[in-house]
């Protein structure tokens, strides 16, 4: 065991089996990250199924480049929100343990790089994990110096991934010492199959006896395993809206909100102003909690028990994935159409209003500006 707050050991990541027993409506939207709840769907495997894939970069060919050379110190993962970046960077840990190697999840608790040192050992080698760098206190583009400092001659590499916006941020790591992974599906046509592959493996079991439109299948895997989520959860029909009632991801995802909130408008559920900074604010702990229970406190228990915020109502509140927070946001501001200037004046003044929040506040110009082009710094 790890003693230190914001270090784990990888199987410390994962809840333990005891934690997991009992049926699938137990489960928290986290536990789906654990291979044991969702097996991990593997490029290597899909190669080797598909002689004519060429250009889809692999698990083993990242792991291989990562941990056998001493060119790599790290590798950095990139890519839209909820396209896998966070179970391709888990599943490079779970090989790098497999080949004897200690392997940290770093959590934003860790305040200061030194206090990793009683961590380490010089006779063992270690890979860390960060996942969203964005929130990683810790994390700067000179990291692999600093852990060379802080420990001379431990050999210490990093797996890591962050949002694609976020690679044009000076914290980026620039060094060449640094291999980076864009997970994208854009012009990458075995990206998109390899992606259609994944969101109908994990919803395989869902599907059976709908009639479902293509449209459903263009869709992250986050929100495929979403869907199982909810379904896995919920075996009430009142609570689980079937899937063959719809033609898109983005229709149902509405229903399924509105029907949660007790909203029988959807589109007015979207013009609701105090839900999406609800929303906006998010993850949010102890005193903010307390702020937002006065004002949300029905909202907040019924998208509790219904899943789509997790953590304890008095002390932590965070929302399931914060992908969905990008689609309730879209929603939002379909509303506004002609209005994006007010809207930005309000999305503007979100940090003083919930000054109190620990959420990250996007920059507006990156919301409303998104048609001029960005450069790495």
């Amino acid at each position: 065991m790890v003693d230190v707050p914001g270090v784990e050991l990888l199987n410390q990541a994962f809840r333990q089996p005891a934690n997991r027993e009992g049926p699938a409506h137990a489960y928290k939207y986290e536990d789906y990250l654990d291979p044991a709840v969702l097996p991990y769907i593997s490029r290597d495997d899909y190669v080797r199924q598909h002689s004519d894939i060429s250009n889809l970069t692999t698990e083993s060919e990242i792991f291989e480049k990562l941990i056998t050379t001493n060119k790599q110190g790290g590798v950095m993962i990139y890519g839209d929100g909820g396209i896998g970046k966070t179970r391709l960077m888990m599943e490079l840990g779970l090989m790098a343990r497999e080949k004897g190697w200690v392997v940290y999840k770093i959590t934003p608790q860790l305040k200061e790089i030194s206090l990793l040192k009683p961590c380490l050992s010089p006779k063992r080698q270690y890979l860390l994990l960060f996942d969203a760098i964005e929130d990683h206190p810790v994390f700067t583009c000179d990291i692999l110096d600093k852990l060379e400092e802080m420990a001379p001659g431990i050999s210490i590499k990093i797996a890591a991934n962050c949002r694609t916006i976020y690679s044009f941020a000076s914290t980026f790591p620039q060094s060449k010492e640094f291999l980076t992974v864009e997970l994208t599906l854009k012009g990458k046509e075995e990206e998109v199959a390899f992606n259609d592959y994944v969101v109908e493996k994990i919803l395989v079991n869902i599907l059976e006896g709908f009639q479902i439109s293509s449209e459903f299948f263009l869709m992250r895997p986050v929100f495929a395993v979403l869907l199982r989520y909810f379904h896995e959860k919920y075996k009430r029909e009142e609570s689980q809206l079937p899937l063959g009632d719809f033609q898109s991801l983005t229709q149902w995802l509405k229903q399924r909100l509105a029907l949660t909130l007790g909203e029988t408008d959807v589109e007015k559920l979207w013009q609701d102003k105090d839900l999406f900074y609800l929303f906006f604010t998010l993850p949010a702990h102890t005193r903010a909690v307390n702020a937002l229970s006065a004002k949300y406190q029905e909202s907040i228990s019924r998208l509790i028990t219904e899943g789509w915020l997790e953590g304890e109502e008095k002390t932590q509140l965070k929302i399931v994935h914060d992908a969905v927070v990008d689609k309730l946001v879209i929603f939002h501001l379909e509303n506004y159409t002609g209005q994006s200037r007010n809207l930005q004046i309000s999305v503007t003044l979100l940090p003083k209003k919930f000054s109190p929040f620990s959420a990250k506040i996007w920059d507006p110009n990156n919301i409303f500006n998104c048609q001029k082009p960005l450069e790495r710094k």
